[in-house]
């Protein structure tokens, strides 16, 4: 049997705003390590044990998420997001679609409603630093392996 291969250049995300100028825009620039985190906030099934050994799951309904995007201070996606931050904070237009794909096991996930929860810190440095977006989306969508998965 071959071995898998992971390559971190296959993985794109891309946001889409409805902003003036930004349009759409594949991030770049990420760290090395962790690139981005996709998570749901909530767990897909609850257990409820009964006092005689019985049991029932709860399905839980919230689809909601995170992204995090692990960026290098000299990343041109740190503009893009601060633009769309900024638009955000003056009028509540920062409502943008984020998709991720992993070009090589078809891996996919995003959010068609999305806004930014939290604007990266700026910190400077005598060495290059790392801005941290975090993306809160209304349905978080994840498919892992999406090529076998069909």
């Amino acid at each position: 049997m071959a071995g898998a291969q992971y390559d971190p250049k296959a993985i794109i995300a891309t946001i889409v705003s409805p902003l003036p100028g930004i349009g759409s825009h594949t991030i770049t620039g990420y760290q090395d390590g962790t690139m981005l985190v996709a998570e749901r906030n909530s767990d897909l099934n609850e257990l409820t044990p009964g006092a005689q050994g019985d049991f029932a799951f709860t399905l839980k309904r919230d689809r909601s998420g995170t992204i995090t995007l692990s960026l290098l201070q000299t990343s041109p996606s740190n503009a893009v997001l601060s633009q769309i931050a900024l638009a955000d904070q003056i009028s509540g237009q920062g409502v943008f679609s984020i998709q991720i794909k992993d070009n090589e096991s078809g891996s996919v996930g995003g959010a068609t409603v999305a806004k930014i929860q939290k604007h990266s810190n700026m910190e400077f440095s005598n060495e290059i630093t790392v801005r941290e977006w975090i993306i809160t989306c209304g349905e978080l969508n994840l498919l892992e392996d999406a090529y076998s998965a069909l």
